[in-house]
């Protein structure tokens, strides 16, 4: 779930050293973006990137990524998330207390979109939950 609707979709970061980046050279001291969401879905690194698929994760899992590094749901060192292993636990409490007591239904699954604001947020969502 975080590789597919990761926060934040930009940063923003100043480069310390000179280096090439494709046709283009940042110099020290110039700012640039980064975008963990755009990472997320590239087809040079992840196969049908679209597809959400956790069993991807897996070792040895033919469709998972070319390289651990590109996978950056709460960015990059040295500015990375503090809090990236306490929200790592908490989500994987909730997705246990979620897929265990209850189950969410949706009549058209297809309709339902994302949209990219300053968080990716459901957009035509009409499910609903119930306890098991």
């Amino acid at each position: 779930m975080l590789r597919m609707w990761s926060l934040p979709l930009l940063l923003v970061r100043r480069s310390k050293y000179a280096f090439d980046l494709g046709k283009t050279r940042l110099e020290p001291g110039q700012w640039y973006l980064l975008s963990p969401h755009m990472i997320h879905r590239d087809e040079r690194i992840w196969k049908q990137p679209d597809v959400f698929d956790p069993d991807r994760f897996l070792p040895g899992a033919p469709h998972g990524p070319a390289d651990r590094t590109c996978y950056v749901p709460f960015g990059w060192a040295p500015k990375r998330c503090v809090g990236a292993d306490f929200a790592t636990v908490q989500l994987m409490a909730l997705c246990h207390l979620l897929c265990t007591r209850y189950r969410l239904t949706v009549a058209d699954p297809a309709a339902v979109t994302m949209a990219l604001r300053f968080a990716p947020v459901p957009e035509n969502f009409h499910g609903r939950l119930t306890l098991r």
